[in-house]
């Protein structure tokens, strides 16, 4: 399970790098083709919390699975509901909110990642003879 929420960890600093690029981008309307692509990485990456927080639940983590199974939620739900996107304004309320909400999920891919990484008991099995 350790390698499992290692993959996970390097794919979230991955997709976080280009979704970070791509939301500046469109936001300054200079990757409007890429707005697809940028929505369908944040499913991903609330996917991958999703599995992080899955994870942690195998060892019996609490606050870890919590957390990431509701900011998991709250950034597609947050994403989307900026839609649609007047450009050329000042940032709205909603805009503020995604960008504090993805970086929040960054930080606690991070920590539950931590967290797999320093409990290294998990399921336990045990076996009658």
């Amino acid at each position: 399970m350790d390698k499992f929420a290692k993959v996970l960890i390097m794919l979230v600093r991955l997709i976080a790098l280009v979704e970070l690029g791509l939301g500046a981008a469109i936001f300054l309307g200079k990757a409007l083709p890429y707005m697809k692509l940028h929505i369908g990485l944040g499913f991903g990456m609330s996917f991958l919390l999703l599995l992080l927080a899955g994870v942690a639940a195998l060892k019996k983590l609490t606050g870890p699975v919590l957390i990431g199974t509701i900011l998991a939620f709250l950034l597609p739900y947050i994403g989307l509901k900026q839609l649609p996107i007047n450009f050329g304004r000042a940032i709205s309320p909603v805009q503020y909110a995604h960008v504090f909400i993805a970086l929040a999920a960054i930080g606690a891919a991070e920590y539950i990642h931590a967290q797999i990484r320093k409990h290294p008991g998990g399921i336990v099995t045990v076996t009658h003879q």
